[in-house]
């Protein structure tokens, strides 16, 4: 499994966001209109506001009227947090950024992966009550999946940090899958790989092996596989003064960001 390290939310920067329109860039490359030095971002998109294109670009053409994006950023360390709403930081931007440039602060997550943080079989379950391991009222299933020669696999795009149950019906052969937020999204069985879909990401939320399901199964028996995705969890507060609204401007951009860790790196 692949390790992001390091994975952070636009961390202590300032930025800066400017755009450029290229009407008919079908015999124009776009090298040199986005040019920047210190470009940290950049984005292509098309008259209906759809990325088709990230980060560097060079000598791309499109045939259809689209918009460049791009972004120069600076990360600071914070010193100091004031009350009347200053910001001190532990050294100078060393870059002349323009007004109406945003300052950001971010949420530092360290090192990231996807993972199965547990996996374990029941006789029975009511489709609607989710415990942290068996429920004792209820007992292990005399079946058991093989996770030691078949491990349940996950990989960073596609899992995600859910609580999930593979619910055997009648036959013991055909199991429902359901997430705990999710709900059912899939079927399978015993005798074929099992890949169900996150669409959202266009790769499966985990693949079981037919090879690890062995014999016994029996129509109500349950395997719950807990996952836990790459993605940090976030929780926005927002904490509003009372008093008169000053202005409609009212809008936040929340993005996840990481990279692959490879050694020698810095942790900044």
């Amino acid at each position: 499994m692949q390790t992001y390290r390091n994975w952070r939310v636009i961390w202590r920067c300032w930025r800066r966001r400017s755009q450029s329109q290229l009407g008919n860039p079908g015999s124009q490359s776009l090298q040199g209109r986005c040019c920047s030095r210190m470009l940290d971002h950049q984005q292509i998109a098309d008259a209906l506001g759809l990325a088709r294109r990230q980060l560097r670009v060079t000598a791309i053409c499109y045939p259809a009227a689209i918009r460049v994006i791009g972004r120069t950023e600076v990360y600071r360390q914070i010193a100091e947090v004031r009350i009347d709403g200053k910001v001190k930081l532990t050294q100078p931007i060393g870059y002349a950024f323009p007004a109406g440039a945003v300052f950001s602060t971010a949420l530092r997550q360290g090192d990231r992966f996807a993972r199965v943080s547990r996996v374990y079989d029941q006789q029975s379950w009511d489709g609607v009550t989710w415990y942290d391991g068996l429920d004792p009222s209820k007992g292990a299933a005399t079946a058991t999946y093989d996770t030691t020669n078949y491990p349940i696999e996950v990989n960073n795009r596609g899992a995600i940090t859910e609580r999930w149950a593979l619910r055997f019906r009648s036959g013991g052969q055909v199991f429902d899958f359901i997430g705990q937020h999710l709900g059912q999204i899939a079927s399978g069985n015993v005798n074929e790989d099992f890949s169900p879909m996150n669409i959202a990401a266009g790769a499966p939320y985990m693949t079981i092996r037919a090879g690890g399901w062995g014999s016994g199964w029996a129509a109500g028996n349950v395997l719950f596989p807990d996952t836990i995705g790459a993605e940090a969890p976030i929780d926005c507060v927002r904490c509003v003064q009372p008093g008169s609204p000053a202005g409609i401007d009212d809008r936040a951009w929340i993005v996840q960001r990481g990279d692959v860790g490879r050694d020698p790196e810095s942790d900044f």
